[in-house]
């Protein structure tokens, strides 16, 4: 028997429905016809924030097959929550299990620093800047990098080729 035989399919659809439920209602009913009666239904707007970071994981379970037995599955409902997400699924994929390879190294561990290169006071900033957003402005921008013409991506992937790990 394999994990996979243990994934609790049924709770994971579920979730996805109430998600795509919210995001429905957020992105389409809210804005065209409960907006425009009253400013005031935005308010409904603050309890839909806490359900950003459970969303995540289920986009998270699909990125490591996990989602459903069926890697199609997986594929297919990682693709739909990311565009709700509002983030490309290829980018969060790649990005995250990269997370994954790195994870410890000196190019992922924002949070260590060497002594001998730098003081603490001067490595704190640039350690908050990542923590409180910097990750996140990434995030948001990285759709940016698909209107880019293919020679815009030169300097890029040669910049990270660069870098050692």
């Amino acid at each position: 028997m394999t994990n996979r035989q243990f994934l609790p399919v049924g709770a994971n659809a579920a979730l996805a429905v109430i998600h795509f439920t919210v995001y429905v209602y957020q992105f389409l009913i809210l804005p065209l016809w409960l907006l425009p009666l009253n400013a005031s239904w935005g308010w409904t707007l603050v309890p839909l924030a806490f359900m950003h970071n459970p969303y995540w994981s289920l986009i998270h379970e699909a990125i490591h097959d996990l989602f459903h037995p069926a890697p199609g599955i997986n594929m297919l409902f990682g693709r739909a929550a990311a565009v709700a997400f509002g983030a490309p699924f290829r980018i969060l994929r790649l990005s995250h299990l990269l997370h994954h390879k790195l994870n410890r190294t000196p190019m992922e561990a924002t949070e260590l620093f060497d002594p001998s290169k730098n003081s603490r006071l001067r490595a704190a900033p640039g350690y908050y800047m990542q923590i409180l957003g910097g990750l996140y402005l990434v995030e948001l921008l990285s759709p940016i990098l698909f209107f880019l013409p293919r020679s815009g991506f030169e300097p890029i992937t040669s910049a990270s080729s660069n870098r050692r790990v």
